[in-house]
């Protein structure tokens, strides 16, 4: 069992790098397309297609792995202190502003302006959120 915890582990903290270095690209992204030419717009937008894809598949990834590592390591959560759920609840909170940014991208990207402001909080509050998960976590888990 040793084996498959490290390997999920492994993978745990692959997703991780996977969603918040796609995560920070696609703010770099943003930044880009406000002074891009048409052409350079298009390959922009295609790009961070693939980066948001590489997000989603990382936080579904973490949500996958780190049950399973809960549950093999620690025999579930029952043990794990106050820190482990303040974790939680900024990875929820991660997950919920995934989810807005991700709702509101296809009406941002016609040009509404209440839409790109959603995405660009939910953006600001993923990698806020993020943050704050990973350091909670090494409260947690220490």
């Amino acid at each position: 069992m040793e084996i498959l915890a490290n390997i999920l582990l492994f993978l745990h903290l692959f997703a991780l790098v996977l969603g918040m270095g796609a995560g920070i690209a696609l703010s770099m992204q943003g930044r880009l397309m406000a002074s891009a030419g048409p052409e350079l717009r298009t390959g922009l937008l295609r790009f961070g297609e693939m980066l948001r894809v590489n997000s989603y598949a990382g936080i579904a990834l973490l949500w996958i792995t780190g049950p399973l590592i809960v549950w093999l390591r620690y025999g579930g959560a029952g043990g794990l202190g106050a820190w482990f759920w303040v974790k939680m609840a900024f990875v929820v909170a991660l997950t919920i502003s995934i989810a807005v940014g991700a709702a509101s991208y296809p009406k941002a990207k016609t040009g509404d302006a209440d839409a790109m402001k959603r995405v660009k909080l939910a953006g600001m509050g993923s990698g806020i959120f993020g943050l704050l998960a990973i350091f909670s976590a090494v409260f947690a888990f220490n």
